[in-house]
């Protein structure tokens, strides 16, 4: 039993470090530049990266009416979102909508910069896919787990509260400023 329990012990100690050393190999090869072309990717990209990754944000960033991180938008440049703008500020990552034009990720191809499409969320499960994406490629899994982690956790709480009451709402809004 004493050998059973000393082999769990080490497995378990060896399992923490090969993730550990992954994660450290995995954040040493992210994307030191990283350019967000609209107002979705540069939430997120807000969120998940380190300050010094964020080479641009698209114009939207800083309005306080459209965009939640507009305070922390401030410090960082702003691009048109264009592909001429992209592939000018010379990033390892540019992170692209589905709207934006596809002419915009035909020249990110041919100027060989690599590029995230990010679409709009079709569904929740969508939408935490995506966070786990950005997190993914700039090199910050651990935040897209707890973003993802807190997201969740609003939702139960709010989940408690309606199953507390005694009607049911008819309607919940989840989306910031009435955008949905």
């Amino acid at each position: 039993m004493r050998f059973l329990t000393n082999w769990m012990i080490h497995s378990l100690i060896c399992v923490v470090t090969i993730c550990s050393t992954a994660q450290f190999a995995y954040a040493q090869n992210a994307p030191r530049r990283v350019v967000s072309a609209n107002l979705c990717t540069d939430q997120l990209l807000l969120a998940l990266a380190d300050p010094d990754q964020i080479a641009s944000l698209s114009r939207f960033s800083r309005d306080p009416s459209m965009s939640y991180l507009h305070e922390q938008a401030q410090h960082f440049p702003q691009n048109r979102g264009t592909a001429e703008d992209l592939v000018k500020i010379e990033a390892d990552l540019a992170l692209v909508g589905s709207y934006d034009a596809g002419y915009t990720r035909e020249l990110l191809q041919k100027r060989g910069l690599a590029f995230l499409p990010v679409p709009p969320w079709g569904s929740h499960q969508e939408g935490l896919q995506q966070i786990r994406n950005v997190a993914k490629a700039v090199g910050h899994i651990e935040r897209g787990e707890d973003m993802i982690a807190r997201i969740e956790g609003a939702l139960a709480r709010l989940r408690e509260q309606a199953a507390a009451r005694k009607t049911r709402p008819s309607v919940l809004i989840v989306s910031r400023r009435g955008f949905v």
